[in-house]
């Protein structure tokens, strides 16, 4: 079995070893609007938005936080780091703020961002539907409600 050599830096042993603010600045592009946005690896949890995530101590760790602590100190236990820019990927410090999660679900409803209507989980088929979606006949088998 041969082992593909590959000439990209970020895959380099080199890159791995390099300090987390070297790895950090090579790992993001700037964008019109100010934000950073993050070209690595990426968490993605079954939802459309996904954060950046960079090895720190041979451990994953949020890319927007890393950034914080390199430019702004430690982030308190307590708080919550939340983006001015609602762009999740975004790693610009001058973009993020500490805050509380009330302090994000207040940022959140003002900026209309709030699960409502067709974009609530519940709003499938036109319709609201708040019953268990499968069925079971009486014979035992399964099949699906569609809520009509």
């Amino acid at each position: 079995m041969t082992i593909a050599k590959t000439t990209n830096y970020r895959f380099s042993t080199a890159y791995r070893k390099s300090p987390i603010d070297v790895r950090f600045h090579q790992s993001y592009t700037k964008i019109p609007n100010g934000c950073w946005n993050w070209l690595g690896a990426t968490s993605f949890k079954g939802r459309k938005w996904s954060y950046g995530i960079i090895n720190k101590d041979k451990k994953p760790y949020l890319a927007h936080r890393v950034s914080w602590e390199l430019h702004n100190g430690p982030i308190p236990k307590e708080m919550d780091l939340c983006h001015k820019c609602d762009n999740t990927l975004c790693v610009n410090p001058d973009h993020l703020f500490l805050g509380t999660q009330a302090d994000n679900n207040r940022d959140r409803d003002l900026k209309g961002r709030k699960a409502m209507g067709e974009g609530h989980g519940k709003y499938i088929h036109g319709k609201f539907v708040n019953q268990a979606r499968w069925r079971t006949r009486p014979d035992g088998s399964r099949y699906y409600f569609s809520g009509n």
